[in-house]
């Protein structure tokens, strides 16, 4: 499959838990996938694995659990799980 000639992603709601120089993260994410018109929308919860690094604060684990998808399921397959 090539890939979307656009997307959008929105990120909100994030809780964020610091415990020294790691933490954790969670949030909720919307993907909207389109062509000429809309392809699909695609809604997941992320909980992410943060930690502080010389550089500043890095993910260091995304997990995502697919809430459901709307739209050309075919279209917007999901990637495997890690």
């Amino acid at each position: 499959m090539e890939p979307y000639p656009g997307t959008r992603h929105v990120i909100t709601h994030f809780k964020i838990d610091v415990v020294g120089d790691d933490a954790s993260c969670a949030s909720y994410a919307t993907g909207y996938h389109f062509s000429d018109a809309p392809l699909g929308i695609g809604h997941a919860f992320y909980r992410d694995t943060l930690v502080r690094t010389s550089a500043g604060w890095r993910i260091a684990v995304r997990r995502r659990e697919t809430e459901f998808l709307e739209g050309e399921s075919h279209i917007i397959t999901l990637p495997p799980r890690p």
